[in-house]
């Protein structure tokens, strides 16, 4: 019996089993503050101050925590709420931020609970390029965010510096290989393989993303390229579209359509 609560402890992290002493050390909950976050939260946390400081806001793939914790510690008055469908990251929250506990839910992008149009702000951060029904999840997005109110959207650039060195490195590489009579190779983007939503299925063009957004009902109000580990500056001053990361930020204008193409 004790062996099994002692397992029923264990909680996955990146593939690894921690327990909930290791976790909690793990994702220090000091680390709420905005110079503490990756410019990805750093920018997403200015942009909910921009357009609902005040208002009820939904945090779509909330991890352990972290960004809803800074939201609470950067605007007081906001109202936040974290969703995750992966049950081990809402457990890690509630344990690193126990006095946020109650704002934390195990909930899919796919069948949120909440009423139509009933959050100010939804942020989406580093979760679209996991889903492999990314459409559903921006038409979900759209149900519960009230007309008028704001998507905020971080995923990688499809045509990041990197994407497009190894795009042409493969082309050479299947090239010779073609030439050899040997096996062409691509590479996977599955990072653990007993964690079956840590893994990148799509990564979008600005372009793409924006179409996907604009036939859901939203409109675009700012898209910007962040700064990326490895790219040095002047590269990301004078090519920002090299970089690995972009946000985006949109309005809902309308419902989003539920036809299917």
């Amino acid at each position: 019996m004790n062996q099994i609560r002692q397992e029923e402890r264990k909680l996955m992290v990146d593939g690894m089993l921690y327990d909930e002493r290791q976790v909690v050390e793990m994702f220090d909950p000091g680390r709420t503050s905005k110079k503490d976050l990756d410019p990805r939260q750093r920018a997403a946390v200015e942009l909910v101050g921009r357009v609902s400081p005040k208002g009820r806001v939904l945090d779509v793939g909330c991890y352990v925590g972290t960004f809803v914790a800074a939201l609470v510690a950067a605007y007081p008055k906001v109202d936040p709420v974290g969703v995750d469908s992966y049950g081990d990251n809402i457990r890690i929250a509630k344990l690193v931020h126990p006095e946020l506990g109650d704002r934390f839910e195990d909930q899919s992008v796919y069948d949120l609970s909440f009423a139509s149009e009933s959050f100010d702000c939804v942020t989406f951060l580093e979760v679209i390029e996991h889903l492999d029904r990314p459409v559903d999840s921006i038409r979900e997005l759209n149900r519960v965010l009230l007309t008028g109110g704001h998507l905020i959207l971080s995923t990688p650039n499809a045509s990041s510096l990197p994407n497009l060195f190894g795009s042409v490195a493969r082309g050479y590489t299947n090239l010779v290989a073609s030439a050899l009579k040997r096996p062409h190779r691509l590479g996977v983007r599955v990072y653990f393989d007993n964690v079956d939503w840590n893994r990148h299925l799509i990564e979008f063009l600005p372009s793409s993303l924006n179409t996907l957004l604009a036939l859901n009902g939203f409109d675009l109000v700012e898209h910007r390229f962040l700064p990326s580990r490895g790219l040095s500056w002047p590269v990301q001053f004078l090519v920002p579209g090299l970089s690995h990361e972009q946000i985006f930020l949109a309005r809902k204008v309308r419902a989003a359509g539920t036809e299917i193409i």
